[in-house]
């Protein structure tokens, strides 16, 4: 599964922006069937691009710990576009037509830089809102929707799903 022409000039301008662009993939192994379809196994890993703002290279943090060091957005992108190799397949003996499903998830603003930001947001208004419950919590979630959407931060979803095979 490779992620090639994904660091498209939006992504690249949140990365210079300071956001950090998380890759998240999962690859799906079905089991086809008449009626319902079922899920045999599924992998799933990371990857996190960001700008060190001192040094000027970005890095490129993957599942597992390793972490790489790019000169400039090129060389990210033919790291990102580095096949990535997963052991995915059907059982021993195993009957039927089978099909995998990729997923890729791209974003430029994780869940916990949402958090902060939305911590700062609140201020000492947050204290008000905590108190009220399932209001303060509606208005919460509310505010980190609007926050995206105003935002202008890439956000993008890619699946793609292979031909039926028997093993």
């Amino acid at each position: 599964m490779r992620a090639s022409d994904l660091l498209d000039a939006n992504f690249e301008a949140a990365l210079r922006n300071g956001f950090a662009v998380h890759y998240h993939f999962r690859l799906e192994l079905w089991r086809d069937a008449r009626l319902i379809d079922r899920q045999v196994g599924t992998v799933a890993w990371d990857a996190v691009a960001r700008l060190d703002p001192i040094g000027n290279v970005y890095e490129l943090l993957r599942s597992g710990g390793s972490v790489e060091e790019h000169p400039d957005t090129a060389a990210l992108a033919r790291a990102l576009a580095t096949p990535f190799t997963v052991d995915l397949l059907p059982r021993a003996g195993s009957t039927g037509r089978h099909y995998y499903v990729a997923t890729l998830e791209i974003e430029s603003l994780s869940l916990s830089e949402l958090d902060e930001v939305e911590q700062w947001l609140r201020g000492d208004l947050g204290r008000a809102l905590r108190e009220r419950g399932d209001f303060g919590n509606a208005l919460s979630r509310g505010a980190r929707r609007l926050l995206i959407r105003l935002s202008g931060l890439p956000r993008r979803t890619v699946e793609a799903r292979s031909g039926r095979f028997e093993p």
